[in-house]
């Protein structure tokens, strides 16, 4: 083979009619960012007698381009390459020829290497841009939340300036995925945050009794990922929950409990304050309780059991109405009928509550033992006094 090499190198070919033919024109090969691409074109000897076998050798013009069969003899042969190209940027274009030298002549075979643009596919189609991301957020939070710290997402941002790419490489760092999804898209330009109108300025009550409710009423306005901490200052105030998410709005409507205990008023004015934020949203609310006398108004507590019984008729309607899941609407439910039962355990109203959510919830027995207490009770009312 050295030889013939020598000679062709020399300008002396053997004196043979023919050539190559090759199987293709032109190698296109379409490759994915940091993959290595396998493939094959075969050699066949034209124009010769088929008793003439030929030698060659064959070199590639880029490094990238490995030729794993480097030489070749016969009438026909098939050249096996890789080309290696986990260096190549997404959209990168790179050519190049396979040079084959023969015993009878030289030949080109020219290739093109295309590094596909950088794409992640979801629900909403393919996503090659933080536009597309945006969208697939506002629609799919949850796809586009596994989505945001892939690799194939990373590769989307690279595409993007400097500052974007070294925004996302910073935020993705952080433990919290959805407020780091949050900040990004806002960083970007790509939605606002979400902001909160809060009905109530301040809220004021007088002569408690007991563990009084009272409520906040929150609109959200704007999509996005929904966080709030609730803070209160006051021994005699506490919230129903600490962190508001997006399952405690009914829509876009937030009804929060605010308890008031009077066990621990001091007779005047109480001063007391809720406090609600997060990374980009706070407002304190003022809570005044005014505790004029220490035998309190039974007022009160009708009171508090008639909003009770409408939170109730407000969370099914809201069910029926597919506002809400079903595990939301007992989850509310039961609370609910779990704080009228405590308050009053003889009123046969409530005690069917709660034995018809036992049955919803498949809990037989007790429903069954709550029935039959229940009807124990209607039996004794009914019986005249002896």
């Amino acid at each position: 083979m050295r030889k013939t090499i020598e000679r062709i190198l020399g300008g002396k070919f053997t004196e043979k009619k023919g050539g190559l033919e090759f199987t293709c024109e032109k190698i296109e090969i379409t490759s994915s960012q940091g993959c290595e691409t396998e493939g094959s074109f075969g050699i066949r000897v034209i124009g010769i007698d088929e008793q003439t076998l030929i030698e060659g050798r064959i070199y590639t013009s880029d490094p990238r381009m490995e030729c794993l069969t480097p030489q070749f003899f016969g009438t026909y042969s098939e050249i096996a390459y890789t080309f290696h190209g986990t260096q190549m940027e997404p959209g990168e274009v790179t050519k190049g020829e396979f040079y084959v030298l023969t015993s009878v002549g030289e030949f080109y075979l020219p290739y093109v290497v295309c590094v596909e643009p950088c794409v992640c596919d979801s629900s909403i189609g393919e996503v090659r841009n933080l536009f597309h991301f945006a969208n697939l957020a506002r629609e799919n939070p949850e796809e586009a939340l596994r989505l945001f710290g892939s690799p194939d997402f990373e590769n989307v941002v690279k595409k993007e300036d400097r500052k974007t790419y070294l925004l996302y490489l910073g935020l993705t760092a952080g433990s919290n995925k959805e407020q780091c999804m949050e900040e990004f898209l806002c960083a970007v330009n790509k939605k606002t945050p979400v902001s909160y109108q809060i009905a109530e300025t301040k809220l004021m009550c007088e002569n408690p009794v007991g563990v009084a409710e009272l409520a906040l009423h929150a609109i959200k306005k704007g999509w996005g990922y929904t966080y709030l901490n609730v803070e209160t200052e006051g021994d005699f105030l506490f919230a129903e929950k600490e962190v508001i998410t997006d399952n405690d709005f009914l829509g876009e409507n937030l009804r929060l409990p605010i308890y008031v205990d009077s066990s621990v008023l001091h007779e005047g004015m109480n001063f007391g304050s809720i406090r609600l934020y997060n990374a980009s949203f706070e407002v304190i609310i003022p809570v005044e309780v005014k505790e004029n006398c220490p035998q309190r108004a039974y007022m009160s507590v009708r009171q508090e059991k008639k909003r009770s019984i409408i939170s109730l008729m407000e969370y099914y309607q809201a069910f029926r109405l597919k506002k809400i899941s079903g595990s939301t609407w007992l989850t509310e439910t039961e609370r609910i009928v779990d704080r009228l039962v405590r308050g009053e355990e003889k009123n046969i109203a409530f005690r069917l509550f709660q034995a018809q959510l036992l049955l919803t919830k498949k809990k037989f027995d007790e429903a069954k033992w709550i029935l039959d207490h229940t009807g124990d009770m209607i039996q004794a009312m009914e019986q005249p006094d002896a």
